[in-house]
């Protein structure tokens, strides 16, 4: 699990605290990114994101270097929490991961607690999934 918070981002939507559970994370311009960044100035191959025990990994793909920390980086630098990264005006702050690889299942009742605590359209799709659950 990686939370990362995107501070400035030229694609504005992408702008906000991530969670993530894939081992590795790829930020781009094309579709095959898990970050899509929806401008010209970001390849279409930036950098890549995976943990581990030693702490948060950042490697360039198609770019050159990135700011680690506002110093500049070229290849692959590992980073801890509080670390900020910047790349083709995307700037990505590193809140929390957990590298555990065997993380506890989540049970029905924490899936239902966490249902009731959305609002909005979601809502809805979680009061349907609540009474599928209830009805097994």
């Amino acid at each position: 699990m990686l939370k990362i918070k995107i501070e400035r981002c030229p694609d504005e939507d992408l702008i906000g605290e991530h969670i993530t559970y894939f081992q590795k994370i790829l930020f781009g311009r094309n579709k095959t990114n898990d970050f899509i960044i929806k401008s010209n100035e970001t390849p279409e191959k930036a950098i890549s994101l995976h943990c581990n025990e030693k702490g948060i990994f950042v490697k360039t793909r198609e770019l050159d270097h990135f700011l680690s920390n506002g110093k500049k980086v070229k290849g692959e630098k590992v980073h801890k929490l509080g670390d900020k990264i910047e790349f083709a005006g995307t700037v990505i702050e590193f809140l929390e991961y957990d590298n555990s690889s065997t993380q506890k299942p989540i049970s029905e009742k924490e899936i239902l607690e966490e249902l009731e605590q959305l609002d909005g359209p979601a809502a809805e799709v979680a009061k349907d999934i609540k009474n599928l659950l209830d009805k097994k």
